[in-house]
C-alpha cells in the first residue's frame, strides 16, 4: 500500500531573524560524512501545521537538491522550479520532500525539514572548502580573480561545492558577491579594464558564443533575434584562460537581508493578472533570490519580484520593459509577482 504523503498548510511567513539560516547565504550541506542536501532559494521561513492542526518544524523552500544513490560515491543533482517538479518530488523516496501549500496566495513550493540530520553551511565557508580541496586548474584561476578585489566578500554556491558530482559537463563556478554595489563595481572593472582581464586571464563570452546563445534564447523563450541578443550579451558569465566559466551573482549581507523589504508572494493577496509596459528604475537586486526590479508604471513606482532564474540580468536601469505577471498586495504594499509559466519581464526593442 502506497504511503500517504502528509499535507501541510502555511500558517505564517516570517522575515529571517538574526539566528535563522540567512537568505541567499546557505546551502543545506555537510561536514565530513554527512549528506549535502540542497540550495536555499527564498528569503523567508514558514511555520506550518498539518491537517490536524499540529505544528511541525520550520521549513525552508528550495529549488535544487543533491543526493547520493545507494552504493555510489557520486552526487546527483535535481532541479525543481518554484512550482515545477511537484509530482516528481512527491514520488522521490531519496529525500524527505513535502509540498507546502499557501491557501492565501494559492502558491505551492517544495520544502524540507531542518533537523538534527542537516547542517547549514554558508557560502563563504563553501568557497574556503573549494579553494582548499578543488581542482588546482580551477582554484588557481579563481584565486587570481579574488586577489584583484581584496576588500570584497565572496562566497560559492552550486555544483562546485561538490568534489564528486555526476554531471555530463564541466559546471560553472557560481561565485557569490555580497552587496549589489560591490557586484556592480566588479562588473565594471571586468568589462571596462583590459589590464585586469589580462592579469586574471578572464574574458567575456566570445562573439561566436553570443551568436550561439542568441539562437538558443530565440528558440527557448520565443523571442526576437534582437531581444535574444540582449540576453546573450548582458549575461554575467565570463571565461577563464583554462576554459572554466565563471558566473557572478549578488547576495545580501546579513545586515542588508534583515532590513530588506522585498515583497513576498507567500501570504499575499492576488488582485489580478496584467500585461503592461513600464520603465526600469532600479535593477541592482536583479540577481538576488528572489530577483527584484523597481519599475515605473504610469508614474507609480512598483517592485517586480520573481523566484525564477530565466532571463536574469537582462534588464538595465532606464530600459523600457514589457511585464506579464500578477499584481499582489500584502500589508498595504502592492507589487507585481512573476509566478507562473509565461510571466516575464523583458526589454522593449
Amino acid at each position: 500500500m502506497k504511503e500517504k504523503i502528509p499535507s501541510f498548510f502555511v500558517e505564517s511567513a516570517e522575515k529571517q531573524k538574526e539566528n535563522d539560516p540567512q537568505p541567499y547565504d546557505a546551502i543545506i550541506s555537510i561536514e565530513e560524512g554527512k549528506d549535502k542536501i540542497g540550495h536555499v532559494a527564498d528569503n523567508f521561513v514558514c511555520k506550518v501545521s498539518d491537517e490536524n492542526g499540529e505544528d511541525t518544524t520550520l521549513r525552508i523552500p528550495i529549488t535544487m537538491s543533491y543526493f547520493k544513490k545507494s552504493g555510489s560515491d557520486f552526487w546527483y543533482k535535481n532541479l525543481y522550479g518554484y512550482r515545477d517538479g511537484v509530482d516528481s518530488a512527491i514520488q522521490n523516496k531519496v529525500m524527505n520532500y513535502y509540498v507546502v501549500f499557501d491557501s492565501i496566495s494559492n502558491l505551492s513550493f517544495l520544502a524540507m525539514p531542518i533537523d538534527e540530520t542537516t547542517e547549514v553551511i554558508n557560502n563563504v565557508e563553501s568557497l574556503d572548502m573549494f579553494l582548499k580541496n578543488g581542482n588546482p586548474k580551477d582554484t588557481e584561476s579563481l584565486q587570481a580573480f579574488l586577489q584583484e578585489f581584496p576588500n570584497t566578500k565572496f562566497g560559492l554556491t552550486g555544483s562546485r561545492t561538490f568534489n564528486k558530482l555526476n554531471i555530463d559537463h564541466v559546471s560553472d563556478i557560481d561565485l557569490i558577491v555580497y552587496g549589489p554595489d560591490d557586484l556592480s563595481q566588479i562588473l565594471s572593472e571586468i568589462e571596462g579594464n583590459p589590464d585586469i582581464r589580462e592579469r586574471v586571464g578572464i574574458y567575456p563570452n566570445s562573439k561566436e558564443r553570443i551568436t550561439s546563445d542568441t539562437a538558443h534564447y530565440m528558440k527557448k523563450f520565443n523571442l526576437s533575434e534582437l531581444e535574444a541578443s540582449i540576453i546573450a550579451t548582458r549575461k554575467r558569465r565570463y571565461i577563464f584562460d583554462s576554459g572554466i566559466k565563471l558566473s557572478l551573482n549578488c547576495a545580501l549581507s546579513m545586515e542588508d537581508s534583515l532590513k530588506d523589504n522585498s515583497p513576498m508572494a507567500i501570504g499575499s493577496r492576488k488582485i489580478k493578472d496584467i500585461a503592461i509596459e513600464a520603465t526600469a528604475l532600479d535593477v541592482k537586486l536583479s540577481s538576488t533570490l528572489p530577483r527584484r526590479f523597481s519599475v515605473d508604471v504610469d508614474g507609480q513606482e512598483m517592485d517586480v519580484v520573481s523566484s525564477m532564474w530565466s532571463l536574469k540580468d537582462l534588464i538595465r536601469a532606464g530600459d523600457k520593459v514589457k511585464i506579464e505577471g500578477a499584481v499582489r498586495e500584502k500589508d498595504g504594499n502592492v507589487f507585481i509577482s512573476l509566478e507562473k509559466k509565461g510571466h516575464i519581464i523583458k526589454p522593449l526593442v
